[in-house]
Order: structure tokens, then sequence, then C-alpha cells
């Protein structure tokens, strides 16, 4: 999108994208029929703390932000789900590669460095797995993960290097034989989700109430009032501001004030009501 200066010159200053869903969305994204039981009506809400984790890794640990991303939509059924790793594998790496792995060990060995390696980079952010004890006990999981409990300070860490190495089984003993039919067969009891993540999912549906309460108790007096796009524009003009300088002054960006002049969104009542303060426009 262009928007001309006073000299005539034309500055970029937006873009926007359509996107078309596919056919799943008829099967899966489907409000309608899910109602009448006939198609499922999934979605999720992708946290505001995950953005920045997901630009940051996906090309080095592009396998744990499949993850985070599928358990978006896993922990909506609950979060007492136990997953096979096979399944996280085929979520994180796709079919082609676990299979492939089966009958190539070398290929075994750096799919296990890669999910041991994006189970790490998932519990750091936040997303803590629970391992099953019978299917995936201490002597197969990740050495991060046995190293959880290592304490910070000098004394205690020696200590603690000092009790491990008395044992029979020391934490930097090599792997078992068979580790990756092992660690196939494991199970994921559950995961243990960031505090923002538990708390968004656990209000969502309390929100949702709360929102339209308050909405019906605080209706705007300019609620029951639809300005046109064409009123926002006379006043805009009368006012002699930009679209820039209007942006600004309701807080939102220069591309949403030119859509609600195009009409290609509409205003909220909360949006409207502003506007109306701003462009001094009696809507009574």
């Amino acid at each position: 999108h262009f928007e001309a200066d006073e000299l005539g010159c034309k500055h970029l200053v937006g873009l926007t994208f359509k996107v078309r869903a596919g056919t799943w969305a008829k099967y899966f994204l489907n409000q309608k029929d899910h109602l009448n039981h006939t198609a499922f009506y999934q979605y999720g809400s992708l946290p505001a703390c995950l953005l920045p984790e997901v630009t940051s890794n996906w090309q080095k640990h592009e396998g744990a932000i499949r993850m985070m991303l599928w358990l978006l939509f896993k922990t909506r059924m609950g979060h007492n789900q136990p997953v096979t790793v096979t399944t996280l594998m085929r979520v994180a790496y796709g079919e082609d590669r676990v299979t492939k792995a089966f009958t190539q060990p070398p290929q075994q060995k750096r799919l296990l460095k890669a999910f041991e390696g994006d189970m790490e980079t998932m519990y750091y952010y936040g997303i803590k797995p629970v391992f099953d004890p019978e299917t995936y006990p201490p002597e197969i999981q990740p050495l991060w993960a046995k190293l959880v409990d290592l304490p910070d300070n000098a004394e205690e860490a020696l200590t603690f290097w000092t009790h491990d190495g008395s044992q029979d089984q020391r934490l930097t003993d090599a792997a078992p034989r068979g580790k990756w039919k092992q660690v196939l067969n494991g199970r994921i009891l559950r995961f243990d989700l960031p505090d923002n993540w538990e708390l968004k999912q656990s209000n969502r549906s309390t929100n949702k109430r709360t929102r339209r309460s308050k909405q019906k108790r605080h209706q705007s007096p300019h609620a029951s009032i639809i300005l046109s796009k064409s009123q926002i524009v006379g006043a805009r003009k009368k006012q002699k501001l930009s679209q820039r300088v209007l942006a600004e002054k309701v807080g939102k960006s220069q591309s949403w004030v030119r859509d609600i002049e195009n009409g290609r969104i509409k205003l909220s009542p909360q949006d409207q009501e502003m506007i109306c303060k701003v462009l001094q426009i009696d809507a009574s």
C-alpha cells in the first residue's frame, strides 16, 4: 500500500497478505458443521511469549518448534495425556525421516541427538517433559535431564559428582546398547507447561464470559450507531489530519486506518468511541 506526500511522491506504508486455507479447513476448521457433529473446529492460540522463540530458533531447532506448536493443540484436549517418543519424532522430523532411521544406524544416532537437543530447547523454554519411569528410565534419558538437579554452588556440585561417582550407574556412563529402540518405545507422561500457557488456557473461557458481561453492562453510547467510512474520511480531512497522524492519535497502525476508511474491516464499539472522540464526531 502506498501513500502520496505533499509533493506527490509515493511511499510504501503497508503490506497486506491474503492467506487462503486449503481443503483441510472444510473438515477441521468448520464451525458450522462442527455444531452438527459432521466436522471439527480445532484451533489454538499462539502465546505472545512463544513468537520470539519461534522466530529465533526455528532454523537451529526446527524439531523443537514443531513440537511446541503441536502441543498448543495437544494440550487443548487435556495435559495428562501420555505421548510416545515415536509420535513426537514424527511430528518433529516427519514420517519419512523416522522410517528411514529404522534401517540406517547412522541416521538413528543423528535423529536421537537432534531429538534430545530439541527436547532440551523445549525444557529451557519452559515446556518440561515428565518421563515415564517404566518405559523411559533415567539410563536412557538425555544427559541434560539428569543434570537438572546439579547444584550451582561449587562445593555442593563437588559433593554431587563425588556421590555419583560411587554409584554403580553413573550419569556420564555410555548409553546402553539398543538405546534407539528403547527410546522409541519410551513415553512422556505429560508436559509441564509455562505459567503463561497455563493461565491463558485455564482463563480462556472465563475471560470470554467476563468480556461479554462487561460489554452488556458498559455499552458505549456510540455502539448503537455505526459510522460510515465516508463519515470517518470527512471528519479526518476536516481536522486536517493525515492517516498517519490519526493512527498515532488512536494508537493504531496506518494500515488499520486505511482499512477502516476503505471498508475492509469494521470498527469495534471501543474503537468507534475512540475515533469519535479524536475526530470530534457527534454520534448521538
